[in-house]
């Protein structure tokens, strides 16, 4: 009788590891394009960036670029479903319990409903194109109130956040002096310097310059939107090319302010 075979001894053998299809890296990154692409909003603008892209490059002459730009138009209408209510929720629910001062809420409160009212007027507008009403002149009208109540609303903005940077200019101005002071107090004295107010002093001052930033890029994106309506809508006669470029650099503002932050570990490495 023959002895059993011999079978390899496997009990030293270490397993494969099983490895991700993505470096941590990219892996992170994936994850923040995928919180974008999840809201409506990012969508959107994305499809915004791509339909004044088509028309940048096109002049707005016929060809395939042109059919492209009208198909992502088409494509964002979609996103925009029910977006006019959206709009509104803010000032129907609006408790009144707001510290903000007084004209800082009214124009809150003017800019949402002028939101609302350009989703509803480019409802209407995206009605008659797809077959649902053939009166050509009210969805003329609809689209001109649409174009004008969006610059309307970008213009609150404007003003808006002008105020908001000359305070957190202010609040920037009022960090360094107090830097400035606390450095200068701990020179002239023979005491050890307090690291821990010098380094809350050089936060709140850091903090408040990127306030400014974030609220000059707001300011910005508020611009180049009002310039881009008042093109659209003929209030400024405009070549399809500045159309398209207006539109190329607000969407891809919006793009970039809808962006989620990294992860903190992602930031770091």
């Amino acid at each position: 009788r023959l002895p059993p075979p011999l079978l390899p001894d496997t009990s030293e053998r270490t397993p494969y590891p099983v490895m991700a299809l993505a470096n941590p890296y990219t892996a992170d990154r994936l994850k923040v394009l995928n919180a974008f692409m999840a809201k409506s909003d990012g969508r959107d603008k994305l499809c915004a960036t791509v339909q004044y892209a088509c028309q940048l490059l096109s002049a707005g002459e016929p060809g395939d670029l042109k059919k492209i730009q009208g198909s992502f138009a088409s494509a964002r209408k979609v996103f925009r479903i029910m977006k006019p209510i959206e709009s509104l929720v803010p000032l129907l629910t609006d408790p009144g319990t707001s510290k903000a001062p007084q004209h800082q809420q009214m124009l809150a409160k003017l800019k949402a409903l002028l939101m609302s009212l350009y989703f509803a007027g480019d409802h209407v507008s995206w009605a008659k194109s797809a077959g649902l009403f053939n009166d050509a002149e009210k969805a003329e009208r609809a689209q001109k109130m649409s174009m004008y109540c969006w610059m309307g609303a970008s213009l609150c903005t404007i003003i808006s956040e002008l105020e908001e940077i000359g305070n957190a200019f202010n609040a920037s101005q009022q960090a360094a002096a107090a830097a400035a002071a606390d450095t200068a107090a701990v020179s002239s004295s023979s005491s050890k310097p307090d690291e821990v107010a010098r380094r809350k002093a050089r936060e709140e001052e850091a903090a408040a310059l990127k306030a400014v930033q974030k609220r000059l890029l707001t300011l910005t994106h508020a611009v180049t939107q009002a310039s881009l309506a008042a093109g659209l809508s003929g209030l400024v006669p405009m070549k399809p090319r500045t159309i398209g470029a207006l539109g190329v650099a607000a969407s891809a503002m919006n793009v970039y302010m809808l962006m989620p932050p990294l992860p903190s570990h992602a930031k770091r490495a």
